[in-house]
């Protein structure tokens, strides 16, 4: 495993390779091996487990003690007995504040509990049941952790408090405190005795049955700058790993402390990067690195941390005065880490992350072409690192633009902190780092880049606010100086663009990360990687200038809005919102092909690590990568997954030699090490031209909708046109002659100015109208009720098309004019007025007309909502809202609608009102997405206990036909769950393992009556047939769609977002079949008074999926003293008769007829469908069943006039009569069990 760095392979669209497993972190200051496992400490691991245990035979693999998702301690310093780990550090979030000790045992991994130890809460983790030497603040550093084998004590150094105290290892009590001036590592012998790293020295101790050390017994001499000891359980040799100018392992024989060998490069890399495995490198200018200690296996083997090339030598146990044996095998890992680059000029095959550069071989795997070569950052003076602290790093700006010239040399630029310069450094073929005196001011951002060819390009940004002009400059390469320092010549422009609304897609904060990266095609690539902030941020995040020119040459990478919570963009758009905080990365080109990076930090409360691909004519070709939610979905434990990365700043892309693009970077946490992409199939694109050429001659005016209502509710559109110019007025209330409540319009299509300028567009009217052009609302004057005139601004150039937009609520007025300098106001011309395309769909938009990023408001298009007002008093308890553009961005497409609510009682409504003309249906279809994110189930625990959230399709009657809902049943075994249409389920599951993933994404829904069936469709689950949710609901008559939200003691979060929403109709051409019928005859009463009237219902009902093709015919007749009163539907007054023209799929038809009894007596009336000629009824029956057959009867019975007779509204297995004179004031009723009285 010599030699190997991790990394990700991505091939096209196919899944990148596993990375090569490593350390996220650095192994502290200790890994100590106990039998089949070695323990190590990785200090720092923010939201991972600092405590872990690996196979010395697979050292590769590990195992974490602890479960992922928190931050607790830091642990950097590990010792063991054999039945205990104790595990030295501080709590993380306190980056050094608070220091303690825990122990987990050896065989199980468990927490130890101390007698004497402490229950301690982490601020965003665990809390550790028992701890000991608790010290809260930043002097409780800790040197050294060691315990004995064999005796009761465990040791601790504190070197800020000249302190090592001694616990009894079992009970976590304080024995003892001792003065050490400057206690550093500590280590524990074979008897027992105490090793202890003190200042420029290394001693032992004896150690006292009551923990108390003797005398110094030995002194090891001629050390220099002793940072680790170890002993060595077979020989008891004493191993010291040193720093300073040594840089190397010193071998000392335990019984006397004589110097036995030496192993390691004397020196290190202080003076020289070339890497080996007999060079350590301990300290720098920094002072020690993390990751420095010496541990000795049971074999005598030894474990060496070599921290400063990020890896751990395991060396064989050799022999006493030999020193150990030959390297057995290493693990090679790269902590947090920002800064990774390819060397240009080197076709690939140099790799920096940070100061260590990889040689890489293609011709073997993406795992084992890898080999350190070399480590550049022993020469480099502490004035070049950033920051550092216990918890971080930051040394980020690390040899930028590293670039092999054209004499061969390799240079590259690195920021000098204390004067906050760019200097100009040389990587050369021997020695180490050759610092130029050639510098650069260094802005914000950095602001130079060093190109390919050698010349030097930096930006300019010349703007107030968000207007001026943004300019390259280049310095190109003339030659080098005796020194091999390449001289530049004068800076000349390379190319420029204008600045106007502040969404243009440059950096706003000054300059840019690659400034001048260009393509292969002389396209200069200019990149936003922030958010919005006032109008900055809001437009285009990716632009392409051709080299030379002072304009735009394409715009793309468009932010979505600061309120989206949708879905990563497929798209290439750049996402602002999803409480994104650090978005965008940065920009890397390789010959035409464009890649851009996106780190999201607090993306969804996560982050990201998604690339787009983007070809030199704007257009993106692809993206891959993975985000945080998407990674959790894999691996719910939190481990690393392929394509995932954290807080990746930027990658470099480069021309393999095998034809492939390799994309490069490093990144904070995930997986740590440096990962590779890539790029295949890059021969298979192609760029098609296609000419488009508008004809002058093209139709003139704009595309003009006329709808009934003021409402411009699309499924009451009665005209569709072209009007030439916009100059109307109207006998009527709108454009649309005698229709009851008025009617409305819109026209939509572009406008072309006739020159470049600012125009006023001015509307003349005496109701509500609103104007966009090229998507900004001009005029907003929807509540206008008298006449006026209402003007906007908008600078235009010339002969572009623009969209225009016009929306009217009607009235006797509408005219549309323009002005601008040099042209007076006057209605817009036809000529400069192209109408919009139509639908490519005859179904209706639901949503369309509702402006992005918006409040619904109610009564604007088609749309109501109750209350009408938002409540955002507490968006835990009291809230409702109703708004657009929170799950989707496309400006070119109409916008999602999404609803929430959180009450403790109420019963809320969103609506959609269809055609209100009460239209009858053979066919219809409601299509959409919805998501409940967010969102509660709805649940039901009894009258006083509920809530919920549902999607109603509702007839024109207002009777529900369909309800969509989730439900969850929190008081049954594994909270089963479900998505039930009419209680029909869909798909049922567990709430929080299954159904809750499937909810919070967005799904597709179809709600439809198709052959006379109503169907529901949710996701990828089969569609369900159902019927109606309301028996007495006519599926056939569709009038509104409502998202219906209700509260009543159950206040959770309930939320709705539909998207995508259409509705279609249609009527079906009658069959010339015969089709199946059904006949049912009913009463209002069984038991009627002598003379008192009594109605009969016949209902008639097409069962098929077909029209009926003849008229259906039916005939009632009437028994003998049972008078048909106010005439007969057909001849003779015992015969009722009648005759159904047409009769619709699964439809239905009620005849009533009334009669009177002239006797006392039992009657039966009986039914039946007719018909001269063939039987109109496919599947003739001759049954009587109510509602089953093709005949039916009713039995009524009339009783004397003096008593009162009512039959029992409910009827079950017995029916009831209630018998009384009359007159009736009040019934009391006695229900005995076997008699069934009632009195």
């Amino acid at each position: 495993m010599a030699g190997r760095a991790g990394q990700l392979l991505h091939r096209g669209p196919r899944r990148p390779r596993p990375p090569a497993p490593r350390l996220p972190a650095h192994p502290g200051h200790g890994l100590r091996p106990n039998g089949q496992y070695a323990f190590a400490a990785l200090g720092y691991a923010e939201g991972n487990p600092a405590q872990i245990k690996l196979d010395p035979r697979q050292p590769q693999a590990r195992t974490e003690l602890f479960a992922k998702g928190t931050t607790d301690q830091a642990s950097r310093l590990v010792a063991t007995d054999g039945q205990s780990v104790y595990w030295g550090g501080y709590e993380g979030v306190s980056n050094g504040g608070r220091w303690f000790v825990f122990a987990t045992n050896a065989s199980t991994d468990a927490e130890v509990s101390f007698a004497s130890g402490r229950s301690l809460p982490m601020t965003h983790g665990r809390t550790y049941a028992s701890c000991i030497d608790v010290i809260e603040s930043t002097d409780g550093r800790m040197g050294g952790l060691a315990v004995q084998a064999r005796g009761r004590y465990l040791f601790v150094s504190h070197p800020a408090r000249h302190e090592l105290r001694v616990f009894d290892k079992s009970s976590g009590s304080l024995v003892a405190t001792e003065f050490l001036n400057d206690g550093g590592a500590l280590a524990v012998d074979g008897q027992d005795r105490l090793w202890v790293v003190n200042g420029a020295t290394v001693v032992r101790y004896s150690v006292s049955s009551q923990g108390r050390l003797s005398g110094v017994e030995q002194q090891l001499g001629g050390l220099v700058a002793p940072v680790s000891v170890a002993v060595s359980p077979v020989d008891g040799t004493v191993a010291v790993l040193e720093g300073g100018a040594r840089q190397q392992l010193r071998g000392y024989r335990g019984s006397d402390g004589a110097n036995q060998w030496v192993r390691g490069v004397a020196g290190g890399y202080l003076t020289d990067p070339v890497v080996s495995d007999e060079k350590f490198y301990v300290t720098d200018g920094l002072g020690v690195s993390d990751g420095v200690f010496v541990s000795y296996g049971a074999d005598g083997s030894v474990w060496v941390g070599d921290g400063g090339n990020y890896r751990v030598q395991h060396y064989g146990a050799g022999s006493g005065s030999g020193g150990p044996g030959g390297l057995v095998d290493r693990i090679q890992y790269q902590p947090h880490s920002y800064s990774s680059q390819v060397v240009g000029g080197s076709g690939a095959r140099r790799v920096l992350g940070e100061y260590l550069e990889y040689g890489i071989d293609y011709s073997k795997s993406a795992v084992d072409g890898w080999t350190l070569v070399r480590n550049w950052r022993g020469s480099i003076p502490a004035a070049y690192f950033n920051e550092r602290s216990l918890n971080y790093l930051f040394i980020t700006e690390i040899f930028k633009d590293v670039t092999t010239l054209s004499n061969g040399r390799t240079y590259g630029f690195l920021r000098r902190y204390t004067d906050q310069k760019l200097v100009l450094v040389e990587l050369p073929p021997t020695g180490p780092v050759r610092f130029t005196n050639i510098t650069f001011d260094a802005q914000y951002l950095y602001t130079y880049q060093l190109a390919p060819d050698g010349s030097l390009r930096q930006s300019l940004n010349d703007l107030s606010g968000t207007v001026g002009t943004i300019k390259w400059q280049t310095r190109p390469l003339t030659g080098f100086d005796s020194n091999n320092n390449p001289v530049w010549g004068s800076a000349v422009n390379y190319a420029s663009a204008p600045v106007a609304t502040g969404e243009e897609p440059i950096n706003w904060y000054g300059g840019q990360q690659r400034t001048g990266e260009t393509t292969a095609s002389n396209v200069l690539v200019t990149f936003d990687n922030g958010k919005v902030n006032g109008p900055r941020g809001t437009g285009f995040h990716l632009g392409g200038i051709r080299v030379g020119t002072s304009k735009w040459l394409w715009k793309t990478a468009r932010a979505t809005n600061p309120n989206y919570t949708g879905e990563y963009p497929t798209d290439g758009a750049y996402d602002v919102g999803n409480d994104v905080e650090y978005g965008g990365g940065g920009v890397t080109v390789s010959g035409r092909h464009i890649f851009w990076n996106y780190h999201g930090e607090f993306w969804k409360n996560s982050q990201t690590n998604k690339w787009h691909h983007v070809y030199d004519n704007g257009l993106v070709v692809g993206s891959f990568g993975m985000t945080g939610p998407d990674a959790v979905q894999q691996a719910p434990d939190r481990s690393p997954v392929p394509g995932m990365a954290g807080n990746v700043f930027y990658g470099t892309a480069t021309a393999g030699p095998d034809g492939a693009i390799y994309i490069y970077h490093a990144e904070e946490a995930g997986h740590g090490g440096i990962h590779r992409w890539r790029v295949d199939g890059l021969e298979t694109i192609r760029e098609q031209v296609i000419p488009i050429t508008i004809s002058a001659s093209a139709g003139k005016g704009l595309r003009a909708q006329y709808m009934q209502g003021d409402d411009l509710n699309n499924c009451q559109l009665r005209t569709v046109r072209i009007d030439s110019t916009i100059n109307f007025t109207w006998k009527n209330d709108g454009p649309i002659d005698n229709v009851a409540g008025g009617s409305s319009g819109r026209w939509t299509g572009y406008v072309s100015p006739p020159s470049a300028g600012t125009y006023t567009f001015a509307v003349t009217a005496n109701r509500g109208v609103r104007l966009w052009v090229d998507g900004r609302l001009l005029i907003d004057s929807w509540t206008s009720r008298s006449t006026a005139t209402s003007s906007g601004t908008i600078a235009l150039g010339a002969g572009q098309y623009y969209p225009i937009r016009l929306e009217s609520r009607g009235g006797q007025r509408l005219s549309l004019t323009w002005s601008a300098p040099g042209l007076s106001t006057q209605p817009i011309p036809s000529a400069r007025l192209y109408p919009a395309c139509a639908p490519d769909s005859d179904t209706t938009d639901l949503l369309d007309g509702l402006t992005m990023s918006s409040q619904l408001v109610d009564g604007q298009y088609g749309w109501n909502r109750f209350p009408v007002q938002e409540d955002s008093t507490d968006r835990e308890s009291d809230y409702w809202t109703a708004r657009t553009s929170i799950k989707t961005y496309d400006r070119s497409k109409s916008p999602d609608l999404y609803v929430s609510f959180r009450q403790q009682l109420g019963n809320y409504s969103v609506s959609r009102k269809l055609d209100g003309q009460k239209k009858v249906l053979d066919a219809w279809q409601l299509r959409g997405r919805v998501n409940y994110s967010g969102s509660f189930f709805s649940i039901d625990e009894g009258a006083n206990r509920n809530g919920g959230c549902a999607i109603e399709v509702l007839d024109t009657n207002g009777r529900v036909i369909v309800q969509l809902i989730n439900r969850v049943f929190l008081n049954r075994p594994n909270a089963p769950a479900g998505i039930y249409a009419n209680n029909v389920p869909i798909t049922e599951g567990s709430y929080f393992n299954e159904i809750w993933a499937v909810a919070s994404r967005s799904q597709p829904i179809t709600i439809q009556l198709v052959d006379g069936k109503l169907q529901v469709q949710y996701g990828k689950y089969a569609p369900v047939v159902v019927s109606a949710f309301d028996s007495l609901a006519n599926g056939r008559q569709p009038g509104t769609v409502r998202l219906r939200f209700w509260g009543n003691n159950y206040n959770l979060a309930r939320i709705i977002d539909v998207e995508r929403l259409t509705f279609a109709a249609r009527t079906v051409t009658p069959s010339q079949r015969a089709v199946d019928l059904d006949l049912s005859l009913q009463t209002n009463r069984r038991v009627v008074q002598l003379g008192e009237p009594v109605t009969f219902s016949l209902r008639l009902r097409n069962t098929d999926s077909t029209v009926s093709s003849t008229p259906i015919q039916w005939a009632c007749r009437l028994p003998a003293n049972l008078i048909l009163m106010g005439g007969a539907a057909g001849a003779g007054d015992s015969l009722v008769t009648g005759s159904i023209p047409v009769l619709r799929p699964q439809a239905d038809t009620v005849l009533t007829f009334r009669a009177s009894a002239r006797a006392l007596g039992e009657y039966r009336v009986a039914a039946q469908i007719t018909g001269s000629g063939p039987d109109p009824d496919s599947v003739p029956d001759s049954g009587t069943g109510d509602g089953q057959d093709d005949a039916a009867e009713v039995d009524v019975r009339t009783v004397d006039i003096g008593t009162a007779v009512y039959a029992s509204a409910n009827p079950g297995r017995y029916r009831y009569l209630w018998l009384c004179p009359r007159p009736i004031r009040v019934i009391r009723w006695l229900c005995c069990w076997r008699s069934m009285l009632r009195s």
